[in-house]
């Protein structure tokens, strides 16, 4: 862990706290009118709900994995080289 002045620690945590909320107001609202539109989709083409439920929950989580696995390789190289630069 890397010291820093309390003024950049107040700064960074209230800039991960933003970057959570935001993320939750966005995402969870996206994901789940994703999910919805899949779940009518299939139930309209003669689906039973609990599977046209399950692919809609599905496609929402694999929606929310692929956003976390492109985010990881910005933030990771963005660690990496400040780490090399520290």
């Amino acid at each position: 862990m890397v010291r820093r002045p309390s003024g950049q620690q107040g700064l960074a945590t209230g800039l991960v706290t933003s970057t959570q909320q935001i993320g939750l107001t966005v995402g969870i609202p996206l994901l789940s009118a994703l999910a919805a539109a899949r779940i009518d989709s299939l139930e309209s083409a003669g689906h039973t709900f609990a599977a046209a439920t399950l692919a809609g929950v599905r496609l929402g989580v694999a929606a929310d994995a692929a956003v976390v696995a492109v985010t990881a390789v910005p933030v990771g190289l963005g660690l990496r080289a400040w780490r090399r630069g520290n």
